[in-house]
């Protein structure tokens, strides 16, 4: 039996076993297809380039480059830590901050339950800003009537001080008219509609209380046609060099706030108490 020995392709390293009288003689590798001569010599490592050819004729696929198995690629899905907080809860504390603004108070007590709602299960985060937004918003609720109750009073008295205030500029505007009826005639007028027919300056809100519910008259002949006079004038037969003398005050079945304004000669308009009105109006009446 002849003697066989393995020779190798320098190419791509394929061997083949062949006699030993073939050594020397040129062959055509079946692998590459490159000649070669056949040798017992080691074969020589192809460069990679070449590899490379080799593994694109053959279809051998190219080795996977390893994995850590402890990384997990980004964007895989996989989410850690804590869930998002509910939009809703946000809103719900920043509307409890606003407490004081009624809208704001209902605000965050909505957004406060949705937010509770949606911090079920820990389905999103945020649970304690809209617990903490609920109970703000239910705070402001429940202080608008206490705010009412406390303000009234104060807005009420405001809205008195304001109408009293503008009657008593009305009495001063007709005191004024008076006095110059006064030096003219050198007495007082009998009555406020012929004060008003001889002072053309004079109008229908002049001698209108606003506290009460008269109306203004169109002129003079209207004045005390009922409803659009709301001063008593009582100076028709007094005296004129009586300073003290009473001429004008508010009717007292209108009056509010507990007391009326009194006009007297000297063209002071004082605010007294009903019951020290009454006396002054009594002390009037019985005057000759």
């Amino acid at each position: 039996m002849a003697e066989t020995v393995v020779v190798a392709c320098p190419t791509c390293g394929k061997k083949y076993k062949v006699g030993v009288e073939k050594l020397g003689k040129n062959f055509k590798c079946t692998g590459c297809q490159n000649p070669f001569v056949a040798s017992v010599e080691p074969p020589v490592a192809p460069p990679p380039e070449i590899e490379a050819a080799v593994e694109e004729q053959t279809g051998s696929p190219p080795p996977m480059p390893p994995v850590s198995m402890g990384a997990i690629p980004q964007g895989s899905g996989e989410t850690s830590g804590k869930p998002k907080t509910s939009g809703m809860a946000i809103a719900s504390l920043i509307c409890g901050i606003l407490f004081c603004i009624p809208l704001a108070s209902l605000l965050a007590l909505i957004f406060g339950i949705i937010g509770i709602n949606q911090t079920k299960e820990n389905r999103a985060g945020g649970r304690g800003l809209a617990i903490t937004g609920t109970v703000l918003g239910g705070l402001g609720l429940l202080l608008i009537p206490l705010s009412i109750a406390i303000l009234l009073p104060a807005l009420n008295q405001a809205r008195f001080m304001a109408t009293r205030i503008k009657s008593m500029a009305n009495m001063k505007m007709i005191d004024m008219s008076i006095m110059q009826y006064q030096n003219t005639y050198q007495a007082y007028p009998p009555d406020l509609a012929t004060l008003w027919k001889n002072d053309p300056s004079l109008n229908g809100m002049t001698f209108v209380n606003p506290a009460t519910s008269d109306t203004p008259a169109a002129s003079f002949s209207q004045l005390t046609t009922g409803g659009h006079l709301s001063y008593v004038y009582v100076g028709a037969n007094t005296d004129t060099k009586n300073a003290n003398a009473v001429l004008m005050y508010e009717d007292p079945a209108e009056q509010i706030g507990g007391g009326i304004n009194i006009l007297s000669a000297d063209g002071s308009v004082v605010w007294h108490t009903t019951a020290d009105a009454q006396k002054i109006i009594h002390s009037v009446a019985a005057t000759p």
